[in-house]
């Protein structure tokens, strides 16, 4: 099962990180599309590949890594960095679909500026996910309370506030 679900994982991960970087490359190339339906052609790709591929793997990704994160109870400091990066990386998948949907229907070309900081965001976010996940480096916390590294611990700091 464990297994399965790595491969699904990594599978996801794949075509979601593709899609990151794909997209804004696209984006770049739409002011040189040349021919009368050219631009329209490739934000129509453009949508159907954030829509059908991007966003399902992107779903799919962090539902296999959810399920991976109960099974294998995965509690590291790295991991947490992990998961801040993850966060960052929906961030930026939200945002790349923003630029996607909005900017084409007010008549305009994908800024250049936009697209190139949405490429360098995907490939550092992607590339530390990759040195985390690879290397799992002994990361001490930082400055962060011990209670946050255990399972529940937040919850029962809550509580203490709570009952005081």
């Amino acid at each position: 099962m464990i297994a399965f679900l790595k491969v699904v994982h990594i599978a996801a991960v794949c075509l979601w990180a593709g899609g990151i970087l794909g997209l804004p490359l696209l984006g770049l190339q739409r002011a040189r599309a040349a021919g009368p339906g050219g631009p329209v052609q490739l934000e129509a790709m453009m949508r159907f590949a954030y829509t059908v591929v991007v966003s399902p793997a992107a779903f799919g990704a962090i539902a296999s890594g959810i399920a991976l994160v109960f099974l294998r109870d995965v509690f590291m400091p790295w991991f947490s960095l992990k998961l801040a990066l993850v966060g960052a990386l929906v961030l930026v998948h939200t945002m790349v679909g923003l630029a996607i949907i909005r900017i084409p229907r007010r008549g305009r070309h994908y800024p250049p500026l936009r697209m190139t900081i949405f490429l360098a965001l995907g490939l550092l976010l992607i590339g530390g996910i990759l040195y985390l996940v690879l290397s799992k480096p002994h990361l001490q916390p930082l400055l962060l309370p011990d209670m946050l590294g255990e399972p529940g611990g937040l919850r029962r700091a809550v509580e203490r506030l709570i009952l005081r």
